[in-house]
């Protein structure tokens, strides 16, 4: 429990969950600490050290066993307005660019061979091309408008969308 705060809660399993997301952004010896706290994602002081304050938001925001919690925006902290419960596939799609990625938009990637911006998705593990840009915003707008002209729901937009 971190600072040694004491609350009768930890067979709660919302304890496992605040916990994990705890030692993701303040604990360096934690596997995952490099991806959460090590790029700057924190906890906000209101779930910090309070466990029934985190427990309250989440069964009043749609907790529900078998949903995960998610950051809506990967590059912003765990807050009540950053986060909510959803299924391990929503959360998988909601994912920030992987590592060496030329991209700050999700599903959009350089592709030095054409000089251009590629668009693309993944769907039931099958990546499916968009088409190349010549902007990197236009691609996140072709991706965005997949989505929606596909009736997407789980997957996460770029909002870039007018």
């Amino acid at each position: 429990m971190p600072k040694g705060v004491t609350h009768g809660l930890s067979y709660e399993p919302l304890y496992q969950v605040w916990m994990n997301m705890i030692q993701r952004c303040t604990n360096p010896n934690f596997q995952s600490y490099k991806k959460y706290g090590g790029r700057g994602i924190t906890v906000c002081s209101e779930w910090l050290d309070n466990l029934p304050a985190f427990m309250a938001w989440a069964h009043s925001n749609g907790y529900a066993t078998g949903l995960t919690l998610d950051r809506e925006k990967n590059d912003q902290g765990y807050s009540p307005s950053n986060c909510r419960w959803v299924t391990r596939t929503t959360q998988q799609r909601n994912r920030r660019s992987h590592t060496g990625s030329s991209s700050s938009y999700v599903g959009v990637g350089f592709f030095k061979l054409t000089g251009k911006w590629k668009a693309y998705i993944k769907i039931n593990g099958k990546p499916i091309h968009l088409g190349y840009h010549t902007t990197e915003l236009e691609a996140a707008k072709a991706r965005d408008q997949y989505i929606v002209d596909n009736n997407l729901k789980d997957f996460t937009m770029n909002k870039v969308l007018p």
